[in-house]
């Protein structure tokens, strides 16, 4: 079976209230092919430093942050043709995955079962 890489995009503005709730669930995946690329997008509240606490704290690697100095909006940070979408993509055989800031994945095994899903 093949392991595929997941690059996970998640796009945020002014989402303190669910940052750990929204990480957790990506760090706790039994699956761990991925990067992620979280994109704060110039919020005004404490989004961008809890973010970064918990990068430093877990030591995430495989972890980037971005930081806008405007407000891009949703569909610019979500676009694929976007600059930043391009330089994340190591392969044209990742697979993309968008998880807004605001949401979180439903249990520790999605990436597995994607990961299946795809291999089928």
């Amino acid at each position: 079976m093949k392991n595929n890489k997941f690059k996970i995009v998640i796009p945020s503005y002014n989402n303190e209230k669910w940052v750990e709730y929204n990480m957790a669930s990506i760090i706790n995946q039994t699956y761990k092919n991925y990067d992620v690329l979280y994109i704060n997008d110039c919020s005004t509240d404490n989004t961008p430093k809890l973010v970064e606490d918990v990068i430093s704290k877990y030591e995430l690697n495989n972890w980037t942050l971005i930081h806008h100095k405007t407000n891009k909006q949703r569909g610019y940070n979500v676009n694929p043709n976007s600059k930043h979408i391009i330089n994340f993509m190591d392969s044209e055989d990742d697979i993309i995955l968008f998880v807004d800031g605001d949401d979180w994945l439903i249990d520790s095994n999605v990436l597995e079962k994607l990961n299946d899903f795809y291999n089928t």
